[in-house]
């Protein structure tokens, strides 16, 4: 298990009808599409798990690889996220353990 796919929750609107919203639902979009992100991410980290346990359960073998040896030889890859999607990277990475 690597941890290197993310799966994420996009919330996307068109501009136009976006920028036609008044202030106050603006802001309720924004809101709520950033509760929705955090709710998809914790959801997707419990059923992972469910996942996982379900595997082992029923006689997968499941390898664990060396995080730190991983994350130091990806440090590249890692570089070339960070200068396009700034802190989201690390926090991803935290995420992942």
């Amino acid at each position: 298990m690597s941890r290197h796919v993310y799966n994420a929750c996009l919330f996307m609107a068109s501009k136009p009808k976006f920028d036609a919203l008044a202030a106050g639902d603006k802001e309720i979009v924004r809101t709520t599409g950033a509760e929705a992100a955090q709710h998809w991410f914790d959801l997707m980290g419990e059923r992972d798990e469910k996942a996982l346990k379900f595997c082992k359960e029923n006689g997968s073998q499941v390898t664990e690889i060396a995080y730190e040896e991983f994350r130091k030889a990806m440090t590249p890859v890692y570089d070339v996220a960070r200068s396009r999607y700034g802190d989201l990277v690390g926090k991803l990475i935290a995420a992942a353990g």
